[in-house]
């Protein structure tokens, strides 16, 4: 998918960073906003909330959400105004990314889909429903998290109200998984984006209209706009759903429906000086043409927590709650244990090779990569690695420039793709996942051996998960120590690479190896 940031929108910068003053909610992702006439979610139209209770796979929230302190003000916005669409962009991520949405309360769905089974009982409004992933959609779809969590905690809850006995229900208008503080604090590297509602105050303020996304510049100045004609749409069109990643649904009625042609099911894609096209049908995930989608969220989660990868404090491990008791920014959940200077008297190998790749630059992406190899250690027992199948996990640390420059964490036991990641083998372990999903770790090979110099340690990481920043690369020049440090004794290999040992150092790869 092409992003309104490749498109050429540059609106990134100081003009668009904003601070607000810092809040705590009890509640991660997602940042939600639902239609007027809700029920629940503060002033319903003009308030984002967030469920007052964390969003996990088994237990759903409890009691009712709880609305965003400063709410639309923020950004900007003013009483009255009515959100159809938000998103916030931190970066363009890499790879397919899951489709998630909601639908109006007369939508349906088609046969099979989960969107159907809601509607029949009158509960489709208030669901976010999971349609495949932009480069395999599934034809149908499931439900991902479900408005009222009926039956409890099967799946996720919202909190939200649907089909009450009298009385409002709620209707999804706008959701983002990314924890309250991204969409509040989003810092000078942030762009988010608004679409409201036609009659909202501020689009006759600024001369705005329905068709035209907004990108607010802070509490106290106008917002910037990116038209609609820019984008090839028209005037009259709504967009009541919208992806940073240049993907958008219209309301129904909207002129360019007819000209696409698409309907207000259809995501349709957009971007500056280019012509609108229907990118994923409304069949493709599971909709009728008369369906609508009024709430889209286009999800990178490589851990699986239901916080988008751009704003999880917690990179491969699943954390909802994004719990940051220390406010350092790193979720308590994975934060290193790795000590301040790499440790000594680990077992130190005959051979070693240290090899990072990040292809552009940028931080953690497809095909980057972390490799070390650990060869020829001392005579090790299969008990000497503790029990990593039960209790025993691992953490990589690598110093440089006598500090702590990455590390990632290996746990222990678990599910990976459906198998235990952890296995026993010939005088000791091996950790495979696939989908790389714990900070970037697809590979441990821990294999001990009677002899000297015959044990080995190898660990593998790749693509997006990886704990690598832009800053990451080059290394400073300087000896650089790996340390693979065991949590439940003080046993631990590691590997030193003098500045000679250093074959490439650059912004994209560092390499070395020893002797």
């Amino acid at each position: 998918m092409r992003s309104l940031l490749q498109a050429g929108v540059a609106l990134a910068g100081a003009a668009l960073s904003m601070t607000v003053a810092p809040f705590s909610v009890l509640a991660a992702s997602p940042t939600m906003s639902t239609a007027p006439g809700s029920a629940v979610c503060g002033a319903p139209g003009s308030d984002l909330c967030t469920p007052a209770g964390d969003i996990t796979i088994t237990v759903p929230p409890i009691g009712s959400p709880l609305v965003v302190p400063g709410g639309l003000a923020a950004f900007g916005l003013v009483a009255g105004d009515v959100v159809n669409g938000f998103d916030i962009i931190t970066s363009v991520a890499s790879g397919a990314e899951q489709i998630l949405f909601s639908v109006d309360s007369v939508s349906t769905g088609l046969a099979g889909s989960a969107s159907l089974a809601e509607a029949i009982v009158g509960e489709v409004a208030a669901d976010v429903f999971f349609g495949g992933t932009t480069g395999a959609p599934l034809g149908t779809n499931l439900l991902a998290i479900d408005g009222d969590g009926a039956p409890a905690g099967v799946p996720p809850s919202l909190g939200l109200v649907e089909s009450p006995s009298s009385g409002p229900f709620d209707d999804l208008a706008a959701l983002k998984f990314c924890d309250a503080a991204n969409i509040m604090d989003p810092g000078a590297t942030t762009i988010v984006l608004f679409t409201l509602a036609a009659g909202s105050p501020t689009l006759a303020a600024i001369g705005a209209g329905p068709e035209d996304i907004i990108v607010p510049t802070g509490a106290a100045t106008p917002p910037s706009v990116i038209t609609g004609s820019s984008l090839g749409l028209s005037a009259g069109d709504v967009i009541d759903a919208i992806s940073g990643t240049g993907l958008i649904s219209l309301a129904p009625g909207s002129p360019s429906l007819a000209t696409i042609p698409a309907g207000p099911a259809d995501l349709i894609e957009v971007s500056i000086g280019a012509t609108p096209f229907v990118a994923i049908s409304a069949a493709s995930i599971g909709l009728g043409p008369t369906d609508n989608v009024d709430a889209l969220e286009l999800l990178s989660d490589h851990d699986g927590d239901l916080v988008h990868d751009l704003c999880d404090n917690c990179l491969g491990f699943p954390n909802n709650d994004q719990t940051d008791l220390n406010g350092d920014g790193v979720g308590d959940r994975c934060a290193s244990a790795c000590p301040a200077a790499a440790p000594t008297g680990c077992d130190m190998p005959a051979k070693s090779i240290l090899q990072i790749k990040d292809r552009d630059g940028d931080g953690a992406g497809e095909k980057d990569k972390i490799s070390w190899k650990y060869l020829g250690g001392p005579a090790q027992s299969a008990g000497d690695f503790g029990s990593p199948v039960a209790s025993t996990g691992f953490e990589l640390c690598i110093y440089s420039g006598a500090a702590l420059t990455l590390s990632a964490i290996v746990e222990s036991g678990g599910t990976c793709v459906g198998k235990p990641c952890w296995r026993s083998i010939n005088n000791g372990f091996k950790f495979k996942d696939k989908a790389a999903a714990t900070h970037g770790v697809f590979n441990v090979t821990l294999k001990g051996h009677a002899t000297l110099a015959k044990s080995k340690v190898l660990f593998k990481g790749k693509d997006g998960a990886l704990p690598l920043s832009a800053s990451t690369l080059p290394l400073p020049v300087s000896t650089v120590e790996v340390r693979l440090i065991n949590s439940d004794n003080s046993n631990c290999w590691g590997a030193d690479f003098p500045v000679g040992s250093v074959i490439k150092n650059t912004e994209e790869q560092f390499k070395a190896k020893t002797p």
